[in-house]
């Protein structure tokens, strides 16, 4: 299992220094390979978690996705069993 986590950038986007590690992804993945995304957003943004997003529908393509987590700006106590969850799930 590897788990990615990336925060979001600007309108959305995946930040420059994820690009990488995405098209890594995207060019040698395998359905072999079980996978989970994880990361934070803003919700203010129209694009809430874009990042978190684009990773997911990659792998989701490229490899064996097993789960993704949403998280608001920085993890609070109430995240709490959505994380426990997120690795229980992996």
């Amino acid at each position: 299992m590897v788990a990615v986590g990336t925060y979001t950038w600007g309108n959305g986007e995946i930040p420059r220094e994820m690009r990488d590690l995405y098209t890594a992804f995207e060019e040698y993945g395998s359905k072999k390979l079980t996978t989970g995304v994880f990361g934070t957003g803003d919700s203010l943004f129209p694009r809430y978690c874009g990042a978190v997003n684009e990773f997911r529908d990659m792998l989701y393509v490229c490899t064996n996705l097993a789960v993704t987590l949403k998280v608001e700006l920085t993890p609070q106590k109430k995240d709490d069993q959505r994380c426990k969850r997120f690795v229980d799930s992996s």
